[in-house]
């Protein structure tokens, strides 16, 4: 095999891979789920895995409890929950069902932001 058809097909192997990681990606995000509501609940814990925010669902008023991850030393997701809980505004909250923090069954929030009540 020539240099060119070595690179032509080294080419053609590289852009499946890349294809295939996209692919795997995108299913990956697919099942993420985003809430909008008012957070009526916050739990502290010793174990910062533990800790959980209890959301009503603007939709319906359903409430859902969601894990707060250990964002190291900023503490963002924590912070944002308690800034909404204390300030009485709406956020909305990302999570994937399937993906934990380790501690219970209930998901893990991948993301929040407040919302104005204008």
């Amino acid at each position: 095999m020539n240099e060119t058809n070595r690179n032509i097909t080294t080419l053609c192997f590289l852009s499946m891979v890349l294809i295939m990681l996209v692919s795997i990606s995108s299913q990956a995000t697919a099942s993420e789920v985003q809430v909008v509501g008012k957070v009526v609940r916050t739990q502290g814990h010793t174990i910062p895995s533990c800790r959980m925010t209890q959301i009503r669902r603007s939709s319906d008023g359903a409430l859902i409890w969601l894990r707060i991850p250990d964002t190291g030393s900023d503490n963002s997701i924590l912070a944002v929950a308690l800034a909404a809980l204390t300030a009485d505004l709406a956020v909305t909250a990302a999570y994937d069902a399937t993906i934990g923090t380790g501690c219970g069954t209930e998901p893990r929030i991948n993301w929040i932001e407040i919302m104005t009540n204008n």
